[in-house]
């Protein structure tokens, strides 16, 4: 046989092994038949989907399911979470949350600083209540970035996003039950932004090879496009690679950062970092830093929108927990693990630390005493404020005290007393009598000390299965 000839069929063998391969991952890949409604997941990993109309604690959680005749009622204390499907976040303007609030039972809540001295808080949330808090019950307060707005959080479902995929491929991406999936193509959406931003949501995925494409700040939503003014990442096993993409000049190798996988879990959370001002990347890998970049030659990202392209052979990924931010300022927010120490303690803007006993937050300036020194700090200088904890003693809790997930709001814990369509209420032993819209709840969890692992290790088929309840 001729070189030609042996060229030309080898050639064609390559082809048709390609074909071959496209045609499995095709198969492989269609997504699941769709799901609608809320999820109700319980503790032993069975679910139910459907329509979540009331809970109290006289008739228990009422469960409207088309494959039934009657609403089902469940008692509370088997059911591990309910994420409900159509979640809305309330209109917030920049001032309604320019501050964080995390607390020693867990609780976290966004919103304004009225005042503080060493025994209350006081604080207005983000849904416009005014609450009066213990002081020992605070754990930080945390002073966000000048122009600190949430953009997204999600997902809550497919629209909106731009889905592309490859020839032959079937339904490359799709939603289901809080997660984006995707096996092959692009899923991109514009964000507006501008500024500087973070990006954060959970990684996860069941190949042994993954290669998941995220391309930030970018024009083109339909389409990887290294031409456009932007930052790349590409995210395999247990590494993360960054380019620096510029029209008219061909991808800058950033260099690649190691991510950290104890026990070979195939779950990461992603934690990315823009800094306009300071043309810096950081990225984080389950809270911890993996890398710090400075774009030496200045900020490259010139587009608005966000990116996701799974190359990773047709095994899906599936992204969840998705948060978008954006920020001005030098600096960006502070997501590390507190350290708690016996002392109180301030952190400064230039991310130096003092600690001492804080005695009063007044006229702009927080007060604390080092010893024989009484510190008057302005509060344009602080970053974080972490308080000492304080003895004290853990009850232990019921069925119906719940941990709420809110829209761009935190989660805050309570005893809960009703909810219906239009309003949630119940009472919280360190804020007291709550109610709020109960279209802002995304989650809502029950058995808060029979919790184990993270919220889905427990479905048999988180990568698409049907209801087994």
């Amino acid at each position: 046989m001729s070189r030609a000839r042996r060229n030309f069929s080898g050639a064609w063998t390559l082809v048709l092994g390609l074909l071959f391969c496209v045609s499995a991952s095709a198969k492989q890949t269609a997504a699941p038949p769709p799901v609608s409604g809320d999820l109700l997941q319980f503790l032993d990993g069975s679910a139910l989907h459907g329509q979540v109309t009331a809970m109290n604690t006289n008739t228990g959680v009422r469960v409207e399911n088309p494959n039934v005749v009657q609403p089902i009622a469940f008692k509370p204390n088997h059911v591990d979470f309910i994420r409900f499907s159509k979640a809305e976040a309330l209109p917030t303007s920049n001032e309604s949350g320019n501050c964080h609030f995390r607390f020693f039972n867990g609780d976290e809540v966004f919103g304004v600083l009225n005042s503080l001295n060493d025994q209350q808080l006081e604080l207005t949330a983000w849904f416009g209540s005014v609450l009066k808090i213990p002081r020992q019950a605070v754990q930080s307060i945390t002073f966000l970035s000048r122009g600190y707005r949430v953009v997204y959080e999600g997902p809550t479902e497919l629209e909106g996003w731009s889905v592309s995929g490859v020839p032959g491929g079937a339904s490359n991406w799709w939603y289901r039950d809080g997660s984006l999936f995707g096996a092959a193509g692009t899923l991109g959406r514009k964000f507006d932004l501008t500024n500087s931003c973070t990006v954060e949501f959970d990684l996860s995925s069941k190949a042994t090879y993954q290669n998941l494409m995220l391309s930030l700040y970018t024009d083109s939503i339909d389409r990887l496009d290294f031409g456009n003014d932007g930052y790349i990442f590409t995210f395999s096993a247990d590494n993360a690679q960054l380019r620096r993409a510029q029209r008219g000049v061909s991808p800058v190798d950033m260099g690649s950062a190691v991510l950290a996988h104890p026990d070979n879990k195939d779950r990461v959370h992603i934690t990315i970092h823009a800094n306009k001002e300071d043309a810096s990347i950081t990225l984080m890998a389950d809270n911890k830093v993996a890398k710090r970049w400075k774009d030496s030659s200045g900020f490259a990202a010139k587009g608005t929108g966000l990116l996701f392209e799974n190359i990773g052979g047709g095994q899906p990924v599936r992204i969840s927990n998705l948060r978008i931010s954006s920020w001005q300022g030098r600096f960006e927010p502070d997501t590390n693990p507190l350290t708690q120490t016996n002392a109180d303690s301030v952190l400064f803007a230039n991310r130096d630390r003092a600690q001492g006993k804080i005695t009063a937050f007044d006229a702009g300036k927080v007060s604390l005493t080092a010893g024989t020194n009484n510190l008057q700090v302005p509060m344009e200088r602080v970053r974080q404020i972490t308080f000492a904890p304080t003895p004290n003693t853990q009850q232990q809790r019921g069925p119906w005290e719940v941990r709420a997930y809110f829209l761009r709001g935190g989660m805050i814990s309570f005893r809960l007393a009703s909810w219906d369509k239009d309003q949630v209420s119940g009472e919280s032993s360190i804020f007291g009598p709550l109610s709020f819209q109960t279209q802002t709840v995304r989650e809502m969890e029950f058995n808060l000390d029979k919790r184990r692992g993270d919220a889905l290790t427990a479905v048999p088929d988180e990568f698409g299965g049907g209801d087994n309840e």
